[in-house]
Parts: C-alpha cells; sequence; structure tokens
C-alpha cells in the first residue's frame, strides 16, 4: 500500500475537490458530516492505487471529468470504482513521423504500385480466374505500398471499397474518391 506521503498535492486536491462535488449532490448514502474527511482520504488512497503511475499532464483533467461530467448518472453515493470506470482514455501520445524511405525503398514502392495499378485498371472477375488474386490480398497490397510511400492511416477498408466497386460495377457500391484519387494519380 502507498503510503499518504507519496500522494502529491494535485492529485489529493483533485479527489477532495471531487468528493467536495458530490457532497454537495446531497445523494443518498452520503456519508455524514463527521465521517467525510476520512472518506475523502480513504478515497484518495483508492484511486491513487488504481494505477500504475499517475501523471498531472494526462490525468488530472480525466480525473476531475470522471467526478463532473458523469455525476448526473449517480442516483446514489458511489464507490470509488464509479470514478475509475468513468475516467477517459488517456490520449496517446504523438506518433513519431515515418522514417524517410531510400532511393531504392521508393524505387521498389512505385514499381510495385505500377503492377498494382495495372492488375486494378482491368475488370478482373476473382470469382471467374483462378489466378486472380482476392479482393482482401490486392487490397492488403495496395495498402502497404501507401504506406511505404509515406501515406499515413490504414487505407485497407478505402482500398477494399474502392477494389470491390471497380471489381463489381454491378453492386453500384461507391467507390471512395479520395482512394480513389490517390490510386490512379499514383
Amino acid at each position: 500500500m502507498t503510503s499518504h506521503h507519496a500522494i502529491p498535492a494535485w492529485f489529493n486536491n483533485t479527489v477532495v475537490e471531487g468528493m467536495q462535488y458530490l457532497v454537495a449532490l446531497h445523494l443518498p448514502f452520503s456519508p455524514s458530516d463527521d465521517t467525510i474527511a476520512a472518506t475523502c482520504q480513504a478515497w484518495v488512497q483508492a484511486l491513487w492505487n488504481t494505477q500504475h503511475h499517475w501523471d498531472r499532464q494526462i490525468d488530472q483533467v480525466r480525473l476531475r471529468d470522471a467526478f463532473v461530467c458523469h455525476a448526473h448518472k449517480l442516483s446514489q453515493w458511489p464507490a470509488p470504482k464509479f470514478i475509475v470506470d468513468h475516467m477517459a482514455e488517456r490520449a496517446l501520445p504523438k506518433a513519431l513521423p515515418m522514417p524517410p524511405l531510400s532511393d531504392k525503398e521508393v524505387a521498389t514502392n512505385l514499381k510495385r504500385l505500377g503492377v498494382l495499378k495495372k492488375m486494378m485498371s482491368k475488370k478482373f472477375k476473382p470469382d471467374e480466374d483462378e489466378d486472380a488474386v482476392s479482393l482482401d490480398v490486392l487490397a492488403f497490397e495496395v495498402e502497404q505500398a501507401l504506406f511505404g510511400q509515406g501515406y499515413e492511416g490504414d487505407h485497407y477498408d478505402q482500398v477494399f471499397d474502392w477494389l470491390n466497386a471497380r471489381a463489381f460495377p454491378e453492386k453500384k457500391e461507391p467507390a471512395n474518391l479520395a482512394t480513389e484519387y490517390v490510386i490512379e494519380n499514383l
């Protein structure tokens, strides 16, 4: 169990402020006036021990919001678990930029995209041609090639929709125009 002295003031103050907010709501089963100080310290300790590492910059707003933004859901005094369960997910740190590609990698990817573009420009029917590449495999290959050229994000679904629209125009599935533009302008 973590000692009270190891808990930083920002954490203690945030929990105490949240508890004051809950007390002001006068919910059924609220702690009595003579036990609220001890209840606050028990909550500080309980919440502190729920996470391996608390970070003021990341967690203070999440903790405060769990008390304030979700209070409307309460019909009686909550357990500390309610606060933990209603904390927003931690924001992921900004991803590092892709490392620059070598001239050889760029040339390889452009060649690969050229081959894939030729394959896609033909009306292929995967069900009729045993040698045809499945749409799943082709979409994955295109997405990997796009990633290799520096396009960020997951393009698989967009590419798969685009390929479906090209391979099966009778289904009248709308092609993703952004994906179509990217692929046709490589």
